[in-house]
């Protein structure tokens, strides 16, 4: 176990001496959970200063500085995370979802492709992929990508209901309604599989079946 700098005890009781990289990762993933990001900020900035290579401490970083607004410093502890691990395909797929929340859909796309390519066996992965190919306006492509996604791990509930959506949306309501029901038999516990499939009925007309669906999404 390596041992980091000991820091003073704060008023939470997360600093304490001796001090470990592990315990400091467990403290920091505990203050994201609290969406305590000032906090998180400066545990994962002494992190990274003792040991550069810990991939986690720049994505918690980097999303708890987009949570507060710095997005600019976001993207550039990424992108440091990235070039002081590159073969790291986390940080990668973690840099594409902030440029998806920036529309940077290209750049998004590129980034989800590398980490793939680190890593092809994540479903977040191809899920995140989808997401850019999407909003590319790649239908093809990214219908591949969530059944891929899907495929990789089938209680990945968002891509199954992504690939619906991308069938309602191009008018092919038959792969779309099938899929919808796919949602139900995997996700009997899910409302949004019983009232996507009850929007594409009322989106048709077939009012009683849409409202009858709708009812049994809002229980």
């Amino acid at each position: 176990m390596n041992n980091i700098t000991a820091m003073p005890e704060d008023t939470n009781g997360l600093y304490r001496s001796p001090y470990t990289i592990e315990s400091a990762i467990n403290n920091l993933l505990k203050l994201y959970n609290l969406n305590k990001f000032n906090e998180c900020v400066k545990v994962s900035e002494k992190i990274i200063k003792e040991s550069p290579k810990e991939a986690i401490a720049y994505s918690i970083l980097g999303l708890s500085l987009f949570n507060i607004g710095l997005k600019i410093k976001a993207i550039e502890s990424f992108e440091k995370g990235i070039n002081e691990i590159p073969d790291n395909a986390e940080l990668h797929n973690n840099l594409a979802t902030l440029h998806q929340q920036l529309n940077n859909f290209s750049t998004a796309e590129d980034l989800s492709r590398l980490a793939i390519s680190l890593d092809p066996h994540r479903s977040e992965y191809h899920f995140t992929l989808g997401l850019s190919l999407n909003a590319n306006g790649r239908f093809k492509e990214a219908i591949s990508s969530f059944k891929t996604s899907f495929k990789k791990d089938s209680d990945n509930s968002e891509a199954l209901l992504q690939l619906g959506n991308i069938y309602k949306d191009n008018k092919n309501f038959t792969k779309a309604l099938e899929t919808y029901r796919k949602f139900q038999k995997y996700f009997p516990s899910k409302a949004e599989g019983f009232f996507s499939e009850a929007t594409l009925h009322i989106r048709n007309q077939r009012f009683r079946l849409g409202w009858k669906l709708y009812e049994k999404a809002l229980h």
